[in-house]
C-alpha cells in the first residue's frame, strides 16, 4: 500500500467522523427546538383517521401527507 493510499484513508476517516458529528449535533438541535413545543395534528390538512399506504415496505406511509401544528409551550 503507498503512502498516498494511506493519506486518502486516513482523510477518509476523518470525513467519516465529521459527517457523524454533524448529524449528531442536528439531531440535537431539533431535539432542543421541539422539546419546547407540542405537536398538534392539523387538522384543516391532514385527514383524520390516517390512511396507511398499503404498499409501503417495512415502514408506516400515509397516502396523504400528514401536518402538524407546533404550540410553544407556556410557562
Amino acid at each position: 500500500m503507498t503512502y498516498e493510499a494511506l493519506q486518502e484513508m486516513h482523510y477518509l476517516e476523518m470525513v467519516i467522523q465529521g459527517k457523524r458529528f454533524g448529524l449528531t449535533q442536528t439531531k440535537a438541535a431539533i431535539a432542543s427546538v421541539i422539546s419546547s413545543y407540542v405537536l398538534k395534528p392539523c387538522v384543516e390538512k391532514s385527514p383524520i383517521p390516517v390512511e396507511l399506504d398499503p404498499k409501503a415496505f417495512l415502514v408506516l406511509f400515509s397516502k396523504n401527507h400528514l401536518w402538524v401544528k407546533l404550540e410553544k409551550i407556556k410557562g
